[in-house]
């Protein structure tokens, strides 16, 4: 994701949402300090959602439920499937450590590359105290399916 929206250059689809249904790793669309950020949800704390950039560890915002303006849709399937493969800021090619940085962190990291080693990671994430973060390595043409486009019915669902 490019850290930063920029008018009449980017879009964004953002969905209503229910403060209930939010978890961690949602990208939501919030107001802070008289902006809007497009951030990722780490946590909650008394309330508060506690919301991260992609940076990962360089710093975090709070926001309540009424900040909260949406949730990002899932937007590489999107741009797959309605925007004829034009992606923006969804294929980054980056190489982050996602279980050492974790671990970094006093967190306990675990790396799955097919169904047997996720179930196996996250039997033992379970077992641990603290945070834990499973990275999973899925090819980005893995669909989701399946999916209703924006302003259709259960009518008209996208099976594949």
């Amino acid at each position: 994701m490019f850290p930063l929206l920029r008018e009449g250059k980017d879009e964004v689809a953002v969905y209503p949402c229910k403060a209930e249904s939010l978890k961690p790793m949602d990208v939501v669309l919030f107001r802070y300090r008289g902006r809007c950020l497009l951030h990722r949800i780490v946590g909650m704390k008394d309330g508060r959602f506690i919301m991260q950039g992609d940076g990962v560890c360089a710093f975090y915002e709070e926001c309540t439920a009424a900040d909260i303006i949406g949730v990002l849709g899932m937007v590489y399937q999107w741009q797959t499937l309605i925007y004829d493969r034009r992606y923006s800021q969804t294929t980054p090619n980056r190489k982050t450590d996602f279980v050492k940085l974790i671990e970094a962190f006093g967190g306990n990291g675990f790396r799955a590359e097919n169904m047997e080693e996720l179930k196996d990671a996250f039997s033992q994430a379970l077992k641990c105290d603290g945070p834990s973060w499973i990275d999973c390595d899925i090819a980005a043409e893995d669909l989701v399916l399946p999916m209703i486009q924006n302003g259709q019915t259960v009518d008209e669902i996208i099976y594949k």
